[in-house]
């Protein structure tokens, strides 16, 4: 909370978030949630940087049609089980204090050596990076991903 809400802040329209939405979030996302896909970056001991990824529900409730009865549970069950092949970053931050020092490359790095090595997981969507995120983008292109959609910020003042 405290690496989100310093490293986001210049954003424009960011709100901080609160400890009580951030453990409704993860308290949403434990059914799906792999905890070595979560990562910190520390620098003396002060928290730095930040990562969340997360297995892609979509592959796991696929042709569930919004239905959640028992075999759709025993379905999701076995799926989550079984593995899914692709993960979705739900959420980076670095303080600005600390960007530019290749935390997030590092995070990154951390990350491969525990997804590489397992065989599974064969994509990352990288989602939600706004047009404006320079820095985001430019981390884009540094671990070699492709873009798959392109979503463009408008804004109309009225």
């Amino acid at each position: 909370m405290e690496i989100y809400n310093d490293g986001w802040q210049d954003f424009e329209n960011f709100v901080p978030i609160k400890k009580e939405t951030l453990e409704e979030s993860f308290k949403s996302m434990e059914p799906i949630m792999d905890e070595h896909l979560i990562q910190f970056a520390y620098f003396n001991g002060e928290p730095a940087s930040f990562v969340v990824l997360i297995p892609d529900a979509n592959q796991m409730i696929k042709g569930f049609n919004g239905k959640l009865g028992l075999i759709e549970k025993l379905k999701f069950a076995y799926r989550r089980w079984v593995g899914v092949t692709r993960m979705r970053a739900i959420v980076m931050g670095t303080k600005p204090k600390f960007q530019k020092h290749g935390l997030e490359s590092v995070l990154f790095i951390r990350l491969g050596e525990y997804v590489l090595p397992k065989n599974q997981y064969k994509e990352l969507e990288l989602s939600w990076v706004g047009d404006f995120n320079e820095q985001m983008i430019a981390i884009h292109k540094a671990t070699g991903a492709t873009f798959g959609k392109k979503h463009l910020t408008m804004r109309k003042v009225f």
